[in-house]
């Protein structure tokens, strides 16, 4: 136990330092051409609207502008004369004025209406701001959209083929299809949602090549609840500890030792909380070290906030989030998948399926503590049930004998 607790302390500090490595060079980056590329974009979606919904007309469909030119605003005024200033406190330009204009805050700076950023946000890492200023260098946001798009394609393919390879075909397709169901299109060409789906899934691929190798998979979730922390802005962070959770499920054997693998799974889910948290803190610890800035109020009040309920109830937040998914064919697919379950019942996947099932409960817990941001951001914050959607299906599946179903496109993976 002993030799396991400084594994982890060891692997925790050297993510730590690599985070602080990482988002120092980020700052030292010149800041001219960066600086160009912002302006440009700026002007070339000067009227752009900060919440579009682009192809569907709901909630459900729409994109974050407003963030993405926040993350943009902090770059730009990001300075390489003072980059540990900026790694601790990212600041940008806000203007009180009431508009859907995405443009409207950045455009303080741009046009000199400002001379000074007047807004700090200290209490997040904002580790995604300092990757975007490498894409930044060369391309306006346009350039930065597109090369998104690619690296998410890419990635996508690469989990697909990862995936085909290790786990059983009818697991594989009900996975990604619950990828479909939180809208995954969007998230291609998003700055804000990009982060925690190319974790999941560069997470689940990583898992994958270890658990054939048969090294240790603890270490991962202690790395990916922490990069978690380190890039994501409160979007949807369980799926980087619930997608590879499933697909670690999905490559047991068809009859397991419930018991054993529930606290393994207890165990991975721990790590991955210590790792989101104990890095979000270590930012808060730096903070309170090196400056004179009041984090722990600030923290203190953000915490009972979030943790709060707005107007309605923890159980309605978590219906809100619920009602965002396309219901009727979710439904569909689920009573079709009962049906052959009664017909071709599978006893022995009865304790696989508990285990998809407890899985599939981690985002209503995390909505549930994060009541106040899940409501007023259900719109975004209901994509962390991919894990829900894809670990019910995962759930009817295992108890289903594929092995008297005949498709074709299932023959060479299903032996159950």
């Amino acid at each position: 136990m002993r030799k396991q607790l400084l594994t982890y302390t060891k692997w925790f500090f050297i993510l730590q330092l690599c985070f602080i490595v990482f988002g120092t060079i980020s700052c030292l980056l010149p800041n001219e051409s960066i600086k160009e590329n912002i302006v440009h974009s700026v002007e070339m979606y000067n009227d752009e609207h900060a919440y579009p919904q682009y192809l569907i007309r709901e909630p459900a469909h729409q994109a974050d502008n407003f963030t993405d030119y926040l993350i943009m605003n902090m770059i730009y005024n990001t300075s390489p004369h003072k980059p540990f200033k900026y790694l601790l406190f990212p600041q940008w330009y806000y203007s009180n004025e009431n508009s859907l204009d995405a443009t409207i805050h950045i455009n303080l700076g741009i046009q000199k209406k400002m001379h000074e950023p007047n807004f700090i946000y200290g209490r997040y890492w904002h580790g995604s701001s300092f990757a975007y200023r490498w894409l930044f260098i060369t391309s306006d946001l346009s350039g930065v959209r597109w090369i998104n798009f690619l690296i998410c394609s890419v990635v996508i393919f690469a989990f697909v083929a990862a995936l085909s390879r290790n786990i059983r075909k009818p697991e594989m397709y009900l996975l990604l299809i619950g990828m479909v169901f939180v809208n995954y299109y969007l998230i291609l060409m998003s700055l804000q949602f990009t982060p925690v789906f190319l974790i999941a899934m560069i997470g689940s691929i990583t898992l994958l090549k270890n658990n054939n190798q048969q090294k240790r998979v603890d270490v991962l979730f202690l790395i990916l609840g922490s990069l978690t922390s380190y890039f994501d802005l409160l979007t949807a962070p369980v799926i980087t500890l619930g997608i590879p959770l499933l697909v670690w499920v999905a490559c047991q054997g068809a009859v397991v030792d419930w018991f054993q693998k529930f606290k393994t799974i207890v165990g991975y889910s721990l790590l991955w909380f210590f790792g989101y948290l104990l890095t979000w803190m270590f930012k808060w610890l730096l903070i309170f070290i090196f400056t004179d800035y009041s984090i722990t109020k600030e923290i203190a009040e953000k915490i009972e906030e979030r943790a709060g309920v707005w107007h309605s109830s923890r159980i309605d937040v978590i219906l809100d989030n619920i009602t965002m998914l396309n219901l009727v064919p979710l439904s569909i697919i689920l009573i079709g998948l009962l049906i052959l379950v009664v017909i071709y019942f599978n006893r022995k996947g009865i304790q696989k399926a508990l285990l998809f099932l407890a899985i599939a409960c981690i985002p209503l817990l995390w909505l549930f503590a994060t009541a106040n941001h899940a409501e007023i951001h259900s719109w975004f914050t209901y994509r962390s049930l991919w894990v829900t959607v894809s670990g019910l299906f995962l759930t009817v599946v295992s108890l289903i004998r594929w092995s008297d179903i005949k498709f074709p496109f299932f023959a060479k993976k299903v032996n159950v």
